[in-house]
């Protein structure tokens, strides 16, 4: 395993500038690797217990795409298989006969029924969707104290305080069953089981951008920066003298600040972790006082990343330099000619330049709409308009 590891590396090394070297720890902030910490227990609620200032014994990750959470995740699992897809798929091809299986007889009512069930799989796939990884929520777990959905943002994201709002409030929402009355909800015994708070914990590398898109076309939007000291921001909805309505919370935490004095230690540890663990020396790591970090540590060395996860992360490392590279080169490209043109159309070009490049570099269609700034229908339509100037 050990030969196969260093051979792997060793082709991956082919592909990636060689100016990078392999550190002790890779970066715990990238969604690759944050997915597989939370999946060790003892890290996911020390780092739940730190930030959400709770004391969190247990906890598990569950799938933020099923309503209500928790519940049909066997049933989802079943409708999602190849198996389930393949044989609904082909089905107009098969000859099908269901028969009792005690007396052998004909059952036409079962193959009815299996046509009907061909004829609604779309929408049972739907409705019952596979665990959403690779979305926008790095994790959604729950615990006796609440169901905490954390995202980690390496390269900034448009909208995120939008996005955030809109998941928190979902998760909130698919609690509640189908069918569940108002009036036996306040005489449940169980509630405290079924209804939890929910916590929307955003990580950033670097201070999210201001958008002056949705402040001038959504009058409630606000956004405050960031003070080089502040490192976590805590919001409920409350009135203006300080009453709280509980059951949904926010935490923003700005890796990019400094931290101030007397901080949480525990905190402070995680803090610290998921800003710089991919420069610390294994001698600095072993100084966190915090027993879960020490272990988060243990986690993200390189030598002990699975190749599945070690491969996930070098791309993904990879993809968001190029986001930075090609943004920062062709956006100045294209302000420069702009301001020589004196009109948009140099920016335009810089834009056209940097979403060629990230869709070479692989990059779906949609990311790189994204990271552009174009939106899909206008990516569309000036690639389609470069090709036909590269042809005459």
């Amino acid at each position: 395993q050990s030969a196969m590891v260093l051979l792997l590396r060793a082709r991956l090394n082919f592909f990636v500038p060689s100016a990078r070297s392999f550190a002790t720890f890779v970066k715990p902030s990238t969604d690759t690797v944050f997915r597989h910490l939370m999946i060790n227990a003892e890290v996911r609620n020390s780092f739940l217990s730190s930030v959400c200032r709770d004391n969190v014994v247990a906890s598990e990750l569950i799938s933020q795409s099923l309503n209500p959470i928790a519940h049909y995740n066997e049933l989802a699992q079943f409708v999602n298989e190849s198996q389930f897809k393949d044989f609904f798929k082909n089905m107009p091809d098969y000859d099908i006969e269901v028969r009792n299986r005690t007396t052998n007889r004909p059952l036409p009512a079962g193959k009815e029924i299996l046509h009907k069930l061909g004829d609604l799989k779309e929408d049972l796939q739907t409705m019952l969707p596979t665990d959403e990884r690779g979305s926008v929520m790095d994790i959604v777990c729950t615990s006796d104290l609440g169901i905490y959905n954390v995202e980690v943002q390496v390269v900034p994201q448009d909208c995120w305080d939008i996005r955030i709002l809109h998941h928190v409030c979902g998760l909130f929402h698919k609690q509640f069953r189908v069918g569940m009355t108002w009036e036996g909800l306040a005489k449940d015994h169980a509630i405290g089981d079924k209804i939890k708070r929910v916590i929307g914990v955003s990580v950033f590398a670097k201070p999210p951008r201001y958008s002056g898109f949705l402040a001038n076309h959504l009058p409630w939007y606000r956004h405050e920066p960031w003070r080089n000291d502040e490192v976590e921001r805590r919001f409920s909805v409350q009135t203006d003298d300080g009453m709280q309505r509980g059951g949904i919370e926010f935490i923003d935490i700005n890796l990019a600040g400094n931290p101030p004095d007397g901080i949480d230690p525990e905190f402070l540890d995680w803090f610290e972790f998921l800003r710089s663990a991919h420069h610390k020396t294994v001698d600095e790591a072993a100084q966190a006082r915090t027993a879960g970090v020490r272990t988060a540590y243990e986690i993200v060395k390189t030598e002990n990343l699975p190749i599945d996860v070690f491969v996930r992360y070098q791309d993904e490392m990879v993809r968001a330099e190029s986001v930075v590279h090609f943004s920062e080169a062709r956006f100045a490209e294209g302000k420069a000619e702009g301001k020589a043109e004196g009109n948009s159309e140099g920016k335009i070009k810089g834009k056209i330049a940097t979403a060629k490049s990230l869709l070479r570099a692989g990059m779906p269609h949609a990311e790189v709409a994204t990271h552009t700034g174009l939106t899909e229908q206008q990516l569309s339509k000036h690639l389609v308009e470069e090709s036909e100037k590269e042809v005459k």
